[in-house]
């Protein structure tokens, strides 16, 4: 009896013992990287903040996690469980991972479009299809792990897709036109251009779906980048 007793305090003990020292182990990480952050900052605002802000409450919430999952599987009692709490683990884990990982890729197309001239503005549609995209491959993983039949959810999400792409054709067309236009940079914002329909004025604007130029009539110009894309341009400034 002392012995079964002695097995189960020993068994708290561990529980305990690895429960606190995650906690321990997350609360000091983050305060330590919010510490580093901000002497290198000087306490203004920075990329490294805005970052850390981002991405900190998946990662610590994901070490979290894995600390109590392991906690809870010292405790000899919760043997019956075991099977619930892995799927429970698997569940927040993978959902936890798509959206650490939305949010890596969101903080890649900001900084990607940030360092284009002219196309500051992050485009919100993209980082919203891309989230909705991992969250759709994220719920397939977990129900393709409880063994459920994902084709009906592929298909209906294809077909979905492309009554999306459909309505949003124009919309879509003029934002892959902006893409083009600023990869490919035969215009900048400042330049000094001509259009094929003896359009002449100056770049001020390239958005993610229009492009703006200001006429030597000083009447602003406001054409869609599909069809900027599509127009034969004379650039006085290259």
């Amino acid at each position: 009896m002392a012995l079964l007793e002695n097995q189960i305090s020993n068994e708290y003990l561990r529980f305990l013992i690895i429960l606190i020292g995650t906690i321990i182990f997350v609360a000091l990480s983050y305060l330590i990287l919010k510490f580093i952050v901000d002497k290198i900052s000087g306490g203004k605002k920075s990329k490294a903040k805005f970052i850390l802000k981002k991405l900190s409450f998946p990662v610590f919430f994901l070490i979290f996690i894995i600390g109590l999952y392991t906690a809870l599987k010292t405790l000899n009692k919760l043997d019956e469980y075991y099977v619930i709490l892995d799927r429970i683990s698997f569940i927040i884990t993978t959902l936890f991972f798509a959206l650490l990982a939305s949010r890596i890729i969101n903080l890649s197309t900001l900084g990607w479009f940030k360092l284009k001239k002219g196309f500051e503005r992050t485009p919100g549609l993209l980082n919203k299809a891309i989230t909705m995209i991992i969250f759709i491959i994220a719920i397939a993983v977990i129900l393709s792990y409880f063994k459920i039949d994902v084709t009906p959810l592929v298909a209906g999400v294809g077909l979905g897709a492309l009554a999306i792409s459909l309505a949003l054709q124009s919309t879509l067309s003029n934002f892959f036109a902006g893409v083009h236009l600023l990869s490919d940079r035969p215009i900048n914002v400042g330049d000094f251009i001509e259009l094929d329909e003896n359009t002449t004025g100056i770049i001020e604007d390239i958005g993610w779906r229009s492009t703006r130029i200001r006429m030597l009539t000083d009447n602003l110009l406001i054409i869609p980048n599909a069809k900027l894309a599509e127009s034969n341009i004379i650039n006085y400034s290259m």
